[in-house]
């Protein structure tokens, strides 16, 4: 048995459509001392069988089934079997190029990360290959000492961040989860960001490439299109508790910012469900007031705090303006639905 210096978690739900696709991807990899963790959590289509198919043609994989727990309950259960030095996550329904191991670890090992993450692609099933498909997202390559100096930079790009925040695209090293108790929380809607908002606050070296070697797969059947009110207004609860329990001295501006991004996805998340302008505003007005985020909107609002922002995460122009624009409307309920109505066009090109 060659040593297993890489963890590759794969939690599995009612994906049989992708899931080979998925676990060739991982199988292929230049890099070949991995394991494959696959969690089947419960699936009713044929991925059980398919998961087994696939661990006879590679004995790097193994194969876990369990009840219907969840995908934070699958990743945990994955983080517990881990033997790997550094740990992936990678969704079953998407998939990653040929030399992502390769790459990111020896990038991670040279720099002595704890967290590391590379550029996406967005795969919307129309058939391209992955240099025509546009970018999910993209950083430059970079690594942070975290230290007082760089709390804002790192708070602002990587704990506030939006596609940034996702558990995939990344390699963890296993001990500093393990050392810091990180899990992923049970039952929250975009878990995946109330548990690198954690890991965030105690990590001491974080790093990005800026090659793109994950796709992500936009999909209707995902959670973003099915997940309840409920379930998205705990999630945004969940992180502004979060936001509130970092004691580093930009924590004020940490929470202006992540306020307004958990804000901004709301929108989001409620437009892809098609909630209706009205309702929407209606939702984000009343989780402002019950969280009490409003004092920490109007900070984001101000110009100079805006500028410093904008700058450290690359906003600028029309997009830079358009999102100033956004903020300052959400003083109230009016000024909310204003802004909705009239730069909905704007909206669709411009990541807020």
């Amino acid at each position: 048995m060659m040593p297993q210096t890489v963890s590759v978690i794969v939690p599995v739900y009612n994906t049989e459509d992708y899931l080979h696709r998925c676990i060739s991807s991982i199988s292929n990899q230049t890099y070949e001392m991995i394991e494959i963790l696959i969690i089947n959590d419960g699936s009713t289509d044929k991925c059980p069988e398919i998961c087994m198919e696939l661990a006879e043609t590679d004995s790097r994989i193994v194969v876990t089934h369990q009840e219907n727990c969840g995908l934070s309950s699958s990743r945990n259960r994955g983080i517990d079997m881990a033997k790997g030095d550094y740990i992936a996550f990678v969704d079953s329904d998407d998939y990653i190029l040929p030399e992502m191991i390769e790459k990111m670890y020896s990038f991670a090992l040279e720099h002595e990360l704890d967290i590391l993450h590379c550029s996406t692609k967005n795969d919307i099933g129309d058939g391209a290959d992955v240099d025509e498909m546009e970018f999910y997202e993209r950083f430059s390559t970079e690594v942070h000492s975290v230290s007082v100096g760089t709390h804002l930079e790192i708070g602002y790009k990587y704990v506030v961040g939006g596609r940034s925040a996702t558990a995939w695209a990344k390699l963890y090293k296993r001990s500093f989860i393990n050392d810091n108790n990180l899990r992923f929380p049970i039952r929250v809607y975009s878990e995946d960001r109330a548990f690198n908002a954690k890991a965030y606050m105690f990590a001491k070296r974080i790093g990005a490439v800026s090659d793109a070697y994950y796709v992500y797969n936009d999909r209707p059947g995902s959670m973003i299109y099915t997940s309840s009110l409920d379930e998205i207004e705990n999630s945004v609860a969940t992180l502004w508790k979060l936001y509130h329990e970092y004691d580093w001295p930009t924590s004020g501006y940490l929470r202006a910012y992540g306020a307004v991004r958990l804000v901004s996805s709301t929108f989001y998340n409620l437009k892809k469900q098609g909630y209706k302008v009205e309702r929407m505003c209606a939702v984000v007005d009343e989780l402002i007031s019950k969280l009490n985020m409003s004092s920490s909107l109007a900070s984001a609002a101000e110009v100079r705090a805006f500028c410093e922002y904008a700058e450290i995460v690359g906003i600028r122009g029309d997009n830079a303006s358009n999102m100033l624009r956004f903020i300052k409307s959400l003083d109230n309920f009016n000024n909310m639905l204003a802004w909705q109505k009239r730069y909905a066009e704007v909206e669709k090109k411009v990541n807020i």
